[in-house]
């Protein structure tokens, strides 16, 4: 490989034109390769649609705020009213007395 400093202007600008021509792409090519992408982007965009649709974040609670509890006790009531301050309601499936038991002992 010649150093620069030793090319003439003239070399210089046909080794350029050399080079454009043996590594260069045709339009044909370019315009097969936007095609491809093109195609990745819309079966990317069709996974994520069906994937999305058939199974919406299964690992994801949702929380009920209409879901109530009907307390007798009066510690009992205490416990499930500080459960809904913190989280606005009860979580399907929460043992509040647990919960709240859990945190007094940290």
């Amino acid at each position: 490989m010649e150093e620069r400093e030793y090319i003439s202007p003239t070399g210089a600008l046909d080794r350029f034109i050399d080079d454009m021509e043996r590594n260069s792409h045709s339009n044909d090519v370019f315009n097969s390769l936007v095609a491809h992408a093109t195609q990745l982007a819309k079966d990317h965009r069709h996974t994520m649609t069906a994937v999305s649709s058939s199974n919406p974040h299964p690992n994801i609670t949702t929380l009920d705020h209409r879901r109530r509890a009907s307390i007798e006790d009066d510690a009992l009531a205490d416990q499930v009213a500080f459960v809904i301050q913190t989280f606005g309601c009860i979580p399907p499936g929460m043992d509040t007395e647990h919960w709240f038991t859990g945190r007094d002992e940290s």
